[in-house]
């Protein structure tokens, strides 16, 4: 069966998720860049940046591992939005029963780098030195080092030194195994109600 190694760094600005094949191959690429401008709240900002991920999804038949970057808790601009639309993509991958590998901001880096706190332009470009992937942004070249990550931690046989190391300290982190989603709730809970002042559409406007 056909494996596939997705990698997802969920920016608001510029979602971006790389796909590797079981042979390390980029097989696409995609990325949705939003505004606050094109929607009418958040809410629909956000569930439009999911319905496109989750199109994403349904296009694959065979297995999917998924790498998403962690929370930035030092980030001063946006942490809250941001841990929104995050924690609604980890939200829709437990719905779907598929389990995901949460790497750290810094540990992505000195995978992709060799050092933790490296600036997102030499990200960029050590992405193309080391695995000749050209990123047209920073969030896809951050996309693409998840999904080598995940990929060399399924295939130890690729790693070279360095990831070896890095992916051995990512092993001894508290909760960095593939978090596996429980078993959903066989029913709703009773009386569940909800309403929004927020329209169902959450299509960019034109």
């Amino acid at each position: 069966m056909d494996e596939y190694f997705i990698g997802v760094d969920p920016s608001l600005t510029g979602f971006a998720v790389v796909t590797l094949n079981q042979l390390g191959a980029v097989v696409r690429q995609d990325s949705w860049e939003t505004s606050p401008g094109q929607f009418t709240c958040f809410s629909a900002r956000i569930n439009y940046l999911r319905e496109s991920f989750c199109r994403l999804l349904d296009s694959f038949t065979a297995g999917v591992h998924v790498a998403i970057e962690g929370y930035s808790f030092g980030s001063r601009n946006g942490r809250e939005l941001a841990g929104g639309l995050g924690e609604l993509i980890r939200w829709t991958l437990w719905q779907r029963k598929i389990g995901f590998l949460e790497v750290p901001p810094t540990t992505l880096k000195s995978f992709a780098c060799g050092v933790g706190g490296a600036k997102k332009e030499v990200v960029l470009r050590e992405v193309f030195r080391r695995w000749g992937y050209v990123a047209r942004d920073n969030n896809l070249a951050d996309a693409y080092a998840l999904a080598r990550l995940l990929w060399e931690r399924t295939f130890p046989e690729f790693q070279t030194a360095h990831s070896c190391a890095v992916l051995a300290k990512l092993a001894a982190q508290p909760g960095a195994k593939m978090r596996k989603p429980p078993e959903a709730p066989s029913r709703e809970p009773s009386g569940a109600t909800g309403s929004s002042a927020c329209p169902l559409d959450s299509h960019p406007r034109s």
